[in-house]
């Protein structure tokens, strides 16, 4: 765990690094309004811009305000036919809104209830989860908030949007940015994957286990039994990485980020609601 941390802390530091100082500059090709793939080349009358014009570009005009396509729908609001993508013309694979969007974010900040999960393995859970929650919600809020304004300061907008990064040659536009090699994002993302991955394959089993041995639904009280002398919830485990697997296996983050989303709202507001019963009664 804590090498899994150092190399995502690394990783940050090289990109707010980067935002300020870069050794190389990206270009993309422009046509009408609208990315080509890098693939394409760019033909005349098309022009080679700036993929980062930098903090005093003032792009963050062009930024500030939303900008939701509908599904193959390009930067100058017409829509992809076959003759434009076989020009190498880029355009959204999906239409977008705000409930859409979030539902993709969201579960990259559901870390923040890693401490409750793991209740019963800490010495002081009543003092330790709120200040470890409280503590983990600053940190993730300031990092994530600053990013976004820092990427919408210096990043142009459509290359923001460009998701598989088409126009860079199927390059992370943050790999790009990073100081001073890309590589270091490339190796901390998927350590960052990994760990989040591990953490919700320890902390998701032993919630299962707790709430089976309440009783609260019976039905899962096959999996309250743990493993015997350590307690280990080994059925619950199983249960789980069953579950993980069928996500695996649909392998299009986009449809699973918003069920996900939706299982951790409700978990949250019976937690909320569960406090503040407490609290009244």
């Amino acid at each position: 765990a804590s090498l899994f941390l150092a190399c995502v802390i690394i990783s940050i530091v090289a990109i707010y690094i980067g935002i300020f100082y870069r050794d190389n500059e990206p270009t993309v090709c422009k046509l009408d309004g609208v990315l080509l793939a890098e693939s394409a080349g760019c033909p005349n009358p098309g022009e080679n811009i700036s993929a980062i014009p930098g903090l005093a570009s003032g792009v963050i005009s062009q930024n500030y305000m939303p900008k939701y396509l509908q599904l193959n729908q390009m930067e100058n609001l017409t829509f992809l036919n076959e003759e434009k993508k076989k020009q190498g013309f880029l355009a959204s694979d999906m239409t977008t809104s705000f409930m859409v969007l979030f539902g993709i974010f969201f579960p990259s900040v559901t870390g923040i209830m890693a401490g409750s999960n793991r209740s019963g393995d800490l010495r002081d859970a009543q003092a330790s989860i709120p200040k470890g929650t409280i503590a983990a919600i600053i940190t993730t809020s300031t990092i994530y908030l600053s990013c976004v304004l820092l990427f919408g300061s210096i990043v142009d907008g459509a290359v923001l949007r460009d998701k598989f990064g088409q126009s860079l040659g199927n390059q992370m536009i943050v790999s790009i940015m990073a100081w001073p090699t890309k590589w270091l994002i490339l190796v901390g993302s998927l350590l960052s994957t990994i760990g989040a991955g591990l953490q919700s394959l320890t902390g998701a089993p032993r919630l299962l286990q707790a709430i089976a041995k309440d009783n609260v639904i019976p039905i899962l009280r096959p999996f309250g039994s743990g493993k015997k002398g350590s307690g280990e919830p080994t059925w619950s485990l199983l249960l789980t990485a069953s579950i993980t697997e069928i996500g695996i296996l649909i392998a299009v983050l986009d449809e699973v980020t918003p069920i996900i989303t939706m299982f951790f709202l409700m978990c949250y507001m019976f937690v909320n609601m569960a406090c503040a019963l407490q609290t009244l009664l």
